[in-house]
């Protein structure tokens, strides 16, 4: 857990547990921790930074002017009409369910992915079955698409590209990156970072894109990327539609599910004394976060490998420590 205020790291701890394979370790500052889905928000940060060097036109793009080849895309007449904003936001309308079968079940749509010979492809022949921009599935497939289109357009694989002008600008020379069959980059999972550099994440976020009087990437796609520009989440988070999920809410043992999200960041409406504040946040499965409260200049990082309903961070944040924060 690092607790950071006013551009300040102000708490740091480090805690003896296990990692996604159940190894026991002992972590440190300067052990490596796997992002999971964390690696969605930085990747939706090369996007702008892509867009900034107008190597890419903006969010409005369509996605088949990046992929000539690939003729299920170009050739479908609801698929050709998806853009990049629409992955950003995960409204592309593919047929994608990647939790109705556990992450451990081959059959799973995430998981035939990462085994596929091609997964950008897997995931470009997936069916429509809405129109782009009307609904949202939560689809990992979709940033490795994204990162798919930095490397096409500025001819370096997504990783490399966010070594030079992502990590290298921001001082982080340890990280990790898994690259699945192809050379495809795990986008939407695969990162690995010491938490301290995933606090300069959420410091480069808060502070509008800029790190030590630098601008990496523009205050305005910072402001896009957080907020909410998707509503009205479905299922698992609308609690109602997942029964087990709302009696563990009710229950006490999570707070409430986002109340929107970004461009691969999610924007949540947390309570301490009475009080609301605004947060926006990347989140990874197992317990990884790093959530930024504007109001209180406040960037928190959590890591961890506590796959259950009742280790949920946010709440601990919310219930534990956002309250000490907010009336100091």
């Amino acid at each position: 857990m690092l607790l950071a205020r006013n551009g300040k790291l102000v708490v740091e701890a480090y805690f003896p547990g296990e990692d996604s394979n159940g190894r026991q370790r002992q972590f440190n500052s300067e052990s490596l921790q796997e992002q999971h889905s964390v690696s969605k928000s930085v990747t939706g940060i090369l996007v702008g930074i892509a867009i900034d060097q107008r190597l890419i036109a903006g969010p409005g793009a369509r996605l088949a002017t990046f992929f000539p080849d690939m003729r299920s895309l170009t050739g479908d007449a609801i698929k050709s009409a998806i853009t990049l904003r629409d992955c950003l936001t995960m409204t592309a309308g593919l047929d994608w369910d990647e939790w109705r079968l556990p992450y451990t079940d081959r059959r799973n749509v995430l998981v035939a992915m990462n085994h596929s010979a091609d997964p950008v492809r897997y995931v470009l022949d997936r069916p429509a079955i809405a129109k782009p921009g009307a609904e949202f599935a939560y689809n990992g497939g979709l940033s490795l698409v994204l990162s798919e289109v930095v490397r096409r357009v500025s001819g370096m694989h997504a990783d490399e590209f966010a070594e030079r002008y992502l990590f290298a600008p921001l001082g982080i020379t340890v990280w990790s990156w898994e690259r699945l069959n192809g050379g495809t980059l795990n986008a939407g999972s695969g990162l690995q970072l010491r938490p301290r550099d995933m606090a300069k994440m959420g410091q480069l976020v808060l502070d509008g894109g800029r790190w030590h009087g630098t601008q990496i990437v523009s205050s305005d796609w910072i402001r896009e990327s957080t907020e909410p520009r998707v509503r009205n989440l479905p299922s698992p988070f609308n609690w109602l539609m997942r029964p087990g999920l709302w009696i563990a809410r009710n229950a006490g043992w999570i707070v409430q599910n986002p109340d929107g999200y970004g461009y691969q960041w999610w924007h949540r409406t947390l309570h301490a004394r009475g009080r609301r504040f605004s947060a926006y946040s990347a989140e990874g499965r197992g317990g990884q976060l790093v959530i930024v409260v504007p109001d209180l200049r406040l960037v928190a990082v959590f890591t961890g490998w506590n796959d259950t309903l009742r280790s949920s961070p946010i709440r601990i944040f919310e219930q534990r420590i956002l309250p000490a924060v907010g009336s100091g």
